[in-house]
């Protein structure tokens, strides 16, 4: 039977260490003398003018259910190159049950990663029940002994604190308590002021990082984020004396691209450079100002984190873009002087190829195709970085693009139709590029719109090609069934077909957009389907999307290609979303939890396994919230296509509106969705 240590490599006094068997969490104790002493004298014998290895720590926070970004991020930093720790800021669960944590360690174990710490949030204090048995369960699945704890990594100190009351009772969201910032103002004194130390805590402090500050008030939301901590003072006096400490805050989910992503605090009293303050970004939902004060939700597809690489006299932090592929930021703060940041060059993203999707069979299926596992290149005329390998002309096996030879190259990626990742295609412009959400992996484009941007082509001659299907067989006389994401945009005299070419030379049109046809203004983000009959006497038959007519104009892109016996449809039907019976109340903790059974089917009515939902809870007529607020939730169906999940909102709400965003398939691909329905809280509430 295997061991999974799921908590920091032994600390370097020999204290305890967790390990994780099954569900059974047992505790050892190692004691590491010589380990201690190596560590310590990790940048001993390092040549002079030489950076030596640094002690690389991770850090991820805000996962709160969303194990399937989670899992992508895990994967990316690993690829990175393994770190020697990762700190998980807090909000490791949605709202701290036995089911929430099995979830989140589900994906730690299957995913690569060094030891990791673990910060307490406020989500881990969302279930009913007392706060001691919250705190017992957060240390039963972390390891971790109590809510603040230190370690050394490599001679690196590695130190989180967090609040020790889940009930809000104080009208604060931290309570530290005496003992707590006694022990932290005796761990920062063990330090010189060049030795960098790490802290951890989920909240942030007052005046430190994006959301926090007082001024301007439409560009913050100090009705958020300036009361979290009972004890802010003491905590910021202590902190304020310790230049080379570098803290680590999350929870407000703020975009890592905002100049007051980090900042110096200074404090009366304290050391003139005062303390950097470095805001985490988040794993699930970005969060911003909503110019009143306060904050909304911008998107549950972003995913940020941090890698920070830590040497003798300098701290060096990359803030990173996992939803996008690029790093936002790179920063060294130096050990010495007057401690400013200093920006730095940011490292280029490492090239990965896009990994193949399996292509949805239904039965009687004649072929399909997802466009995915072609080989990609980096940009040639357009101004995306290196690193990004995008695009190519070069299809999959059977598949052939026909282009016009009276088309000058223009974009020499958008000359005719490319096969694309949707990252490289939104990075040349959006303009609703973006909106095709069914397009995954690699999609096929015809954008006479980008070609068009250099040298002016379409003056020479328009835009015009036509990607063409391998030929598949078919009996004559029979019904056959086409299906494909499509994306289009109309603009002018650009004009788009879809049809299927028989091998007797017959041709039968799917659909057409342009001026006069019943498109005219074109579909966006639609599954398309159409019933073909076969004429008596073929034998094979391509299907065929032309692009032409056009000029400076827009795009068309298609994705998941089915040719079937069968009827073709979406890949993802029959959603539903209901109200759980019982929507919970939190006592004393102001909050109760709305709860929606969400049940998903495929074409045929069969139960989907394994299908991850995002759901978004909205909460109205809470005086704090004024505007309503939201959180957004993600859960996988069970054997019957169901999953329960939880959200959260105020006390005094009147109700929660719950609607189903987007469900996703490994296999039957993407489905959008807004089925909703309102849940009433309990009566206490």
């Amino acid at each position: 039977m295997r061991l999974r240590v799921r908590s920091p490599t032994p600390p370097d006094n020999g204290e305890v260490v967790w390990i994780r068997l099954g569900l059974a969490v047992i505790r050892t104790k190692h004691i590491c003398a010589a380990l201690a002493a190596a560590a310590l004298s990790t940048f001993a014998a390092v040549p002079a003018g030489a950076d030596p290895k640094p002690v690389t720590v991770d850090v991820v926070s805000d996962v709160q259910g969303d194990t399937r970004d989670f899992a992508v991020t895990l994967n990316e930093l690993d690829a990175l190159g393994r770190a020697d720790h990762l700190a998980f800021n807090g909000d490791l669960v949605p709202n701290g049950s036995e089911r929430d944590y099995e979830q989140l360690f589900r994906t730690v174990e299957t995913s690569p990663h060094p030891p990791i710490s673990y910060s307490i949030g406020n989500h881990e204090f969302y279930t009913s029940d007392p706060d001691p048995v919250e705190v017992a369960r957060y240390k039963r699945y972390t390891g971790m002994p109590g809510p603040y704890h230190s370690r050394t990594v490599r001679g690196v100190p590695i130190i989180h604190i967090g609040t020790t009351d889940g009930t809000y009772a104080s009208g604060h969201a931290v309570v530290l308590g005496e003992e707590q910032l006694t022990w932290l103002a005796a761990e920062l004194a063990k330090y010189p002021a060049d030795k960098p130390v790490l802290l951890f805590s989920h909240h942030p402090l007052p005046d430190t990082v994006s959301g926090t500050f007082a001024e301007p008030v439409e560009d913050q939301a100090p009705k958020v984020y300036r009361k979290d901590y009972k004890e802010a003072d003491r905590l910021l006096g202590i902190l304020g004396k310790h230049p080379n400490v570098v803290l680590f805050t999350s929870h407000t989910h703020w975009d890592l691209r905002r100049n007051d992503w980090m900042s110096r605090r200074t404090v009366p009293g304290g050391h003139p450079a005062g303390f950097a303050a470095v805001n985490t970004g988040a794993v699930q939902t970005s969060f911003g100002p909503d110019g009143k004060g306060g904050e909304k939700g911008l998107s549950a597809a972003e995913n940020s984190a941090l890698r920070v690489q830590v040497f003798p006299k300098k701290v060096r932090i990359e803030s990173r873009d996992f939803y996008r592929r690029e790093v936002i930021r790179a920063v060294e703060i130096p050990m010495g002087g007057d401690y400013k940041p200093v920006e730095v060059a940011k490292p280029a993203w490492p090239a990965r190829p896009v990994p193949p999707r399996k292509p949805h069979a239904l039965t009687g299926t004649i072929g399909n195709e997802t466009f995915d596992g072609v080989k990609l290149q980096p940009a040639v005329d357009e101004g995306i970085p290196a690193d990004l390998l995008g695009w190519t002309h070069q299809g999959p096996a059977g598949w052939k693009v026909e282009t016009s030879e009276a088309m000058p190259d223009g974009m020499r990626e958008w000359r005719g139709w490319s096969f694309v990742t949707p990252r490289f295609w939104t990075a040349a412009d959006t303009q609703l590029r973006e909106a095709f959400s069914r397009g995954d992996g690699v999609i096929a484009v015809a954008d006479s719109d980008e070609h068009d941007d250099k040298d002016n082509p379409a003056k020479v001659a328009p835009f015009d090609s036509t990607l063409v299907s391998p030929a598949y067989r078919v009996t004559g006389g029979s019904t056959v069934h086409v299906g494909f994401a499509s994306h289009y945009r109309q603009e002018d005299r650009q004009r788009a077909r879809a049809y299927v070419r028989f091998s007797d030379g017959t041709e039968r049109e799917l659909l057409a957009y342009g001026p006069g046809t019943a498109d005219d203004a074109g579909t966006r983000d639609q599954y398309v389907t159409r019933e073909v009959q076969v004429p008596a006497g073929a034998t094979s038959m391509e299907v065929r999307w032309r692009m032409h007519d056009a000029r400076n104009n827009w795009y068309w892109a298609i994705d998941d290609v089915q040719v079937s016996a069968a009827k073709v449809v979406a890949p993802v039907t029959g959603m539903s979303a209901e109200p759980a019976a019982d929507a919970r109340d939190l006592p004393g903790k102001g909050w109760w939890l709305p709860q929606a059974k969400v049940t998903v089917t495929d074409s045929n009515g069969a139960p989907v396994s394994r299908a991850l939902v995002e759901v978004r809870f909205f909460t109205k007529g809470d005086a704090h919230w004024p505007d309503g607020s939201y959180t957004t939730r993600h859960g996988w169906t069970d054997a019957q296509g169901v999953t329960t999940i939880m959200g959260q909102g105020p006390t005094k709400a009147e109700y929660a509106w719950v609607t189903v965003q987007k469900i996703t398939h490994q296999t039957l691909g993407d489905s959008p969705a807004t089925t909703a329905a309102k849940i009433l809280p309990p009566p206490n509430s």
